[in-house]
């Protein structure tokens, strides 16, 4: 079932704040600069990028022939492809990376290891205790890798220390993201718990969408999937009836971003109002498609509807991540059908 709905929940009670918009008005056009066209490789199939920071550098994965490698692109430097897998084929998938440019990812090392690449070349690697695998999303700017350790969620510190971030230590839950200055992280089913507060040490949960009197309610969940220096929340909540539905989650308030199905991945790092959060949708037709969406507006945009008129032949399909200056980062389908790691540059012009 599809649905388009802008609303909040707070304390129970249902808020309409607005319909959603599914185009913008106020000039804003994107072009695309393609990654994929920066890789080494003999036979690449595909590639995708996952994480930007504040300066533009740009993190992901690629595919050539059977080896999955890491990347790192710089604005004016190119890319640089990186695995330290001692498996054939290589695996290694960056999700993450820092003001400093320190990349956050995992490798394979016959197991899954966490990992943090400083960017002055420095690798630390972190393995599980009982074996079950070590995974590395993102890293705040003081250098803690946020991630998952024999399935718990929890951080590393620059020394290796670990810190469980689940009460209940049921595992099946990870760390996903992490605010830039340390403060707040997004949490992966961890039950009763979307944020965790650093300085308190203390889980939050905020108000549910699914319905607690739908027979398959205890098969919901939540799903933070990234977070700001403001606490502000994005991810999405899986109800077993309708799919999931894109999240905020700010000041004890839940909103629900609208379109069913839809995943919000990331949040620009401004307040909650301001900020501008991307994710995937696919509300529209078809096929998957890439939104942006903004409370301020309200707005709720397919980002291909956004591209200027030199890269309409392009099809976005994800958008993974986005910085303050709204450069956007995901995967898209070049003019020849193949699935491209791609950087969205603004025009500078206004969302509405």
């Amino acid at each position: 079932m599809n649905r388009i709905q802008l609303f909040g929940l707070w304390g129970g009670l249902v808020l309409l704040c607005s319909s959603i918009s599914a185009a913008q008005t106020g000039g804003l056009q994107y072009s695309v600069t393609d990654l994929g066209s920066f890789l080494k490789g003999s036979s690449i199939s595909s590639s995708v990028a996952y994480g930007i920071n504040e300066n533009s550098q740009v993190v992901g994965t690629y595919l050539d022939g059977k080896d999955q490698l890491c990347f790192l692109y710089t604005p004016g430097r190119g890319a640089v492809s990186f695995s330290y897998s001692t498996n054939t084929p290589q695996w290694c998938d960056a999700r993450g990376i820092n003001i400093w440019g320190d990349v956050a990812g995992t490798t394979d090392l016959g197991t899954k290891n966490a990992f943090l690449l400083e960017s002055n070349g420095t690798f630390h690697y972190y393995g599980a205790a009982l074996g079950l695998g070590a995974f590395g999303f993102a890293v705040n700017d003081r250098k803690n890798l946020v991630g998952a350790s024999d399935t718990i969620a929890g951080v590393w510190d620059l020394n290796g220390i670990w810190t469980s971030l689940d009460p209940s230590n049921w595992g099946g839950d990870a760390g996903t993201g992490a605010s830039p200055g340390g403060a707040y992280i997004s949490l992966y089913r961890v039950l009763d718990c979307v944020l965790y507060d650093t300085a308190s040490g203390k889980c939050v949960d905020f108000p549910h969408v699914c319905s607690p009197w739908d027979p398959l309610f205890s098969d919901d969940f939540d799903s933070s999937q990234g977070v700001n220096d403001s606490g502000v929340l994005v991810g999405f909540e899986h109800c077993t009836v309708d799919g999931d539905h894109a999240m905020l989650w700010a000041n004890t308030i839940t909103y629900n971003l609208g379109a069913t199905p839809s995943r919000a991945y990331a949040i620009s790092n401004e307040n909650w109002l301001e900020a501008w959060i991307v994710g995937w949708t696919g509300y529209w037709g078809d096929s998957d498609h890439a939104f942006l969406a903004n409370l301020g507006c309200p707005a709720f945009v397919e980002i291909n509807k956004l591209l200027d008129p030199m890269n309409r032949r392009w099809r976005v399909t994800q958008a993974f991540g986005i910085n303050r200056s709204h450069f956007i980062v995901g995967q898209a389908i070049n003019p020849s059908g193949q699935p491209r790691a791609v950087l969205l540059t603004p025009n500078g012009l206004p969302l509405c």
